[in-house]
């Protein structure tokens, strides 16, 4: 597919319009296109289905510690400790529930459609297209930017930019879909009231949770995809080798929540230091043995040194301790030790954004005599 500027003459506004190719006998950009639609649709939902990641999530608190709770239940006085973490995570349940992610997505305004009004070649110009609202760049530009002009992104444009990019896994998440390819390159910087807003601009790769997917069938870029992403691609590439390059013979791979966690978390770690942070490990092994092999077998390899450690945790931790802890969290190689998107937004280092919110939806008052 291939992204153009275009002209909304009806309501007189720039916009974005994806052009996907179609050739006879391929249907893949028909399926990529079909895919998009629907995701979008999920997303853009009046009430998007939360239920099932909420009830994932207090599983998975239930096998975490008590330091893992939120900042606020830590705080709790000893003597009410109990009771205290106990309403708060009641408010944090609730402020879930009623967290409105929407704005975290490009608006999709139109997209062709055939005869009977589906998804689908237009039918007129018989072409696949998606018309978005136009952006003002990417959040890989805006790094390179701020790298090229020895700038930094402040603390406070950290903790905004990084509670976007959880808000992202999680309205895909509550949407019941993992990314598998969210990078800075598909972030975008949008203003909204003045203010500026950034969000996420592809969604062709998305895939439902929890389902079993061919690795020949997903989108993923090297440099952000997760760890257990990158062990089956070099277990896949065993045993295509021990069996002659039969396709049939590759592993399926189940989709989880938790390697979009990774991903963001990767995007958030670049923001702070303003390049890929994995690339430099990608491109040498590239050009010192010409595949991705050896680079897939050390990030699969979960016993293998951890990304957040030593200097580079010293140095974030050097900007804010709950930044540093966060993202050691979400990025530890081990899924099944790696923060859950509920963690993430729970996180103490979302605190002030979430006492803003929590604000706004009257969550900050005390609870009545009946909660």
């Amino acid at each position: 597919a291939t992204v153009y500027k275009g002209l909304d003459k009806t309501e007189c506004r720039n916009v974005a319009v994806k052009l996907y190719k179609s050739a006879p006998g391929d249907s893949s950009g028909l399926e990529a296109f079909k895919q998009s639609v629907e995701v979008f649709h999920a997303i853009s939902a009046e009430r998007p289905n939360i239920g099932e990641v909420l009830r994932a999530e207090q599983m998975s608190q239930k096998r975490r510690s008590f330091e893992d709770m939120p900042i606020e239940a830590r705080r709790a006085g000893s003597k009410d400790s109990a009771d205290s973490a106990g309403i708060m995570r009641y408010k944090t349940d609730v402020f879930l529930e009623k967290l409105d992610v929407r704005d975290c997505f490009v608006r999709l305004l139109d997209y062709s459609k055939t005869d009977s009004g589906e998804p689908g070649l237009d039918a007129e110009d018989e072409v696949l297209f998606l018309v978005f609202e136009l952006g003002d760049e990417s959040l890989e530009d805006k790094l390179l930017a701020l790298s090229e002009d020895g700038e930094t992104l402040t603390i406070d444009e950290l903790r905004a930019l990084q509670w976007t990019l959880v808000s992202i896994v999680w309205g895909l998440h509550a949407a019941g879909y993992v990314h598998l390819d969210i990078k800075p390159k598909n972030v975008m910087s949008f203003e909204i009231d003045g203010r500026e807003q950034w969000k996420l601009i592809d969604l062709d790769g998305a895939v439902p949770s929890g389902s079993k997917q061919n690795l020949k069938a997903l989108t993923y870029t090297p440099e952000y995809m997760p760890p257990e992403l990158a062990h089956a691609c070099y277990s896949a590439s065993l045993v295509t080798s021990s069996s002659g390059g039969r396709a049939s013979q590759l592993p399926m791979l189940t989709m989880s929540r938790l390697m979009d966690v990774w991903s963001v978390g990767i995007c958030a770690l670049e923001a702070i230091f303003l390049q890929p942070v994995l690339r430099p490990f990608y491109n040498d092994w590239i050009e010192e043995t010409g595949s991705d092999l050896k680079f897939y077998q050390w990030l699969g390899d979960y016993k293998s040194d951890p990304i957040v450690a030593e200097d580079m945790k010293e140095y974030i931790a050097g900007i804010h301790q709950d930044m540093a802890n966060l993202l050691e969290g979400m990025l530890t190689k081990d899924p099944s030790q790696r923060f859950s998107i509920g963690q993430c937004v729970s996180h103490a280092w979302f605190e002030p954004v979430r006492r803003t919110l929590m604000s706004e939806l009257n969550l900050d008052q005390p609870l009545g005599d009946g909660a």
